[in-house]
């Protein structure tokens, strides 16, 4: 019973914090990277505490025992944050299902319709303006040509046209002023924040938002400046996760010994002599001869690939390259897997040193 109710504590809290972080996740990297998260955390919570418990070195004890304490305080965060999450999501509710909120978005809806209409009628005033201005000049030109033909009267005609068209042109200045400075006022009430007339204001929901809020609130402190210093602190407890569980696996895998007739040091490799009497430990079958210090130094020149900063050709790659037989390249690949020159990570060989 204590085994399967702690499995299903171990499941909920993972849950929890998965779903805390996929709530700012816009992306599926995003998901993906949150997930990894959220298995490494609370995985490695339990397993430091175990570790903290057998230990019997004081300093790998202590380190257990505070990075257990850290990333459990990682997952009671969250799931405060969560069910301050769930408080708030219902508190916003109540606000968007208010009267309060209704009546505050049709006043809005309002304001930009009757924006819309100001700013259709000065459209239509300007465009009423120019088509008069227009059916004045037009008569001003035939008048001018009459007045060639003609007499005096056309010029005077002509004057009057003139003042009328100036005329228009002031009172349609003052006219459009008026309805410009209204228009300013609309769009000034229309684009101000509205404030909903209640004491309940909008709640953050999202990830650990809820509770840096409450925080901020409570010690009157700038909620960017805790959310960065929490988020600082998950980074950190996660990468300091990782570099454990990476120290802890190394501690735990034992490579197995080369045999002495291929144990080297780094500058001594390419004089390395075969013991034929023997089969080397190194998971490839060597020839009957071991390679030569030349090819062992020409492998070694044609290692890296050069699309690929830091990653090794694949032996049978290099032979090609090289000539080496393929065989020998194999050799040469297991032994400086051994001696720790080169590592293979999945469909990869690393070069190290």
């Amino acid at each position: 019973m204590i085994k399967m109710l702690k499995w299903v504590g171990f499941v909920a809290s993972g849950i929890i914090s998965y779903m805390l972080m996929i709530t700012l996740c816009k992306t599926w990297f995003d998901y993906i990277l949150a997930f990894a998260m959220t298995v490494v955390l609370q995985a490695s919570s339990f397993y430091f505490f175990d570790k903290a418990i057998k230990e019997k070195a004081r300093w790998s004890k202590a380190l257990s025992s505070t990075l257990a304490i850290l990333l459990f305080l990682i997952s009671i965060i969250g799931t405060i944050s969560f069910q301050f999450g769930i408080q708030n999501n219902i508190q916003n509710e109540n606000i968007l299902n208010s009267d309060a909120y209704r009546i505050a978005q049709e006043n809005r809806e309002i304001k930009k319709k009757s924006v819309s209409v100001k700013e259709k009628q000065i459209d239509e005033a300007k465009a009423n303006l120019n088509a008069q201005l227009k059916s004045i000049d037009s008569s001003i030109e035939e008048y001018k040509r009459l007045e060639k033909a003609q007499n005096q009267l056309y010029t005077t005609r002509i004057a009057n046209l003139n003042k009328n068209k100036n005329q228009l042109r002031a009172d349609f200045a003052d006219k459009i002023q008026l309805m410009n400075d209204e228009l300013i006022n609309l769009s000034e009430t229309a684009s101000a924040d509205f404030i909903i007339n209640t004491d309940v204001k909008m709640s953050a929901t999202k990830g650990y938002l809820p509770l840096m809020e409450a925080f901020s609130e409570w010690f009157n402190v700038d909620i960017k400046i805790l959310t960065l210093l929490f988020q600082s602190f998950i980074a950190c407890v996660f990468e300091c996760t990782a570099i454990f569980l990476h120290i802890e696996d190394v501690k735990q895998t034992k490579p197995n010994p080369i045999k002495k007739s291929v144990t080297l040091t780094k500058a001594e490799l390419p004089r390395v002599k075969p013991n034929p009497t023997k089969t080397p430990a190194i998971g490839f079958k060597l020839t009957d001869t071991m390679p030569s210090e030349a090819d062992i130094k020409t492998y070694i020149s044609n290692m890296e690939n050069p699309n690929q900063k830091g990653i090794c050709r694949g032996y049978k790659k290099i032979s090609e390259i090289t000539g080496i037989k393929q065989e020998d390249c194999r050799t040469i690949k297991g032994i400086l897997e051994r001696k720790g020159m080169i590592e293979t990570v999945g469909t990869k060989t690393k070069i190290i040193g």
